[in-house]
């Protein structure tokens, strides 16, 4: 998988020409965009072109961009400080228990991969997900593409793709 900065657009981990694109921030813009010229994560945030919510350790929503409220139609400030449960309308999210602590909860991809990410660091790609959410009374079964990278103390969720497929409430791995 091919990984090109979401910054300066450069590729900084090669791959096949023919294989998945993920995105990242590369080690030189880091330097020079965040600890350098000490630049705010929201401003970097809104500079890239996809879906981006930064999580605290605690998988809860730090900021996201202008291109996450669009993504999941919800604005930032009702963003952070929640779950990816709430934010993606996870249909599990809305149990008494809430979401990250049902039993669907151990098992979904992007809790655990934004999990994985801040306990060791490194970047996840183009990690395939898949959720069932529930809007206004109807299921539909989602498919995302992720990948993570991990800046200072919060881990980055970029949305590189999302597939709505079906809408038949007993579809879906729960993965």
């Amino acid at each position: 998988m091919r990984t090109f900065c979401v910054w300066c657009g450069n590729e900084f981990v090669p791959g096949p020409a023919d294989g998945a694109i993920a995105h990242g921030v590369c080690p030189g813009c880091y330097y020079a965009l965040i600890a350098r010229r000490k630049l705010d994560l929201a401003e970097l945030l809104d500079q890239i072109d996809v879906p981006v919510i930064a999580f605290d350790a605690d998988v809860t929503a730090l900021l996201a961009n202008k291109k996450a409220e669009q993504a999941v139609g919800k604005k930032v400030d009702l963003i952070k400080g929640s779950p990816p449960g709430p934010i993606l309308q996870c249909m599990y999210a809305s149990s008494p228990e809430g979401c990250g602590h049902t039993i669907h909860c151990s098992v979904c991809t992007i809790r655990l991969t934004v999990t994985a990410t801040h306990q060791d660091g490194q970047p996840r790609r183009g990690v395939e997900a898949e959720q069932m959410m529930e809007h206004h009374g109807k299921r539909q079964l989602v498919r995302y593409r992720i990948s993570t990278e991990k800046i200072h103390d919060s881990v980055l969720l970029m949305i590189e793709d999302i597939e709505m497929l079906a809408s038949n409430p007993a579809a879906g791995t729960g993965r």
